[in-house]
């Protein structure tokens, strides 16, 4: 009987075809609600309270007329410089401001409330600024104030004082 020669199988790769399937339906997250369960309440540590924030009173704000009974006065006043264009052209105006004066005295802002061309309304708030003041006072008490200062800008003819 002749002899059977038995071969070595080697097994051979088996290169498979790619399954294509189909993309999942993506699901639709709904935006959480805010309910009072306990699961969903962000966490806070317990050994430490939220921080309060505690806001002072509002000071009083006294609303006057410069230089009037109890309003803040100037302890300096520097007075505006006359500008030269309006000079030249024979031009008189009136600037209003609204100062607000802290209870020290100090000037903490310059509000315009009816301006002048010509460099009358920069010459004032200028001016202003250089200045000093006394605060407005209330019972004896120096307060923060808002007072109105009215400047007015006048040619003088030569003959008069």
């Amino acid at each position: 009987m002749p002899e059977k020669i038995e071969k070595e199988v080697q097994p051979q790769p088996v290169i498979a075809e790619p399954e294509i399937k189909e993309m999942p339906t993506p699901k639709v997250i709904e935006p959480a609600v805010a309910s009072n369960r306990m699961d969903t309440a962000p966490f806070q540590p317990a050994s430490k309270p939220a921080p309060q924030v505690v806001m002072a009173p509002p000071k009083p704000l006294l609303d006057v007329e410069f230089g009037s009974g109890n309003a803040p006065k100037f302890l300096h006043r520097e007075m505006p410089i006359y500008p030269l264009i309006a000079r030249r052209l024979g031009k008189e105006a009136r600037v209003v401001l609204r100062l607000t004066i802290d209870e020290k005295g100090n000037l903490l802002n310059v509000e315009v409330i009816e301006g002048a061309g010509y460099g009358f309304t920069e010459a004032a708030v200028e001016a202003v600024r250089r200045s000093t003041f006394t605060p407005a006072e209330v019972n004896g008490k120096a307060v923060m104030s808002k007072a109105i200062l009215p400047i007015k800008f006048s040619l003088r003819s030569e003959g008069s004082d």
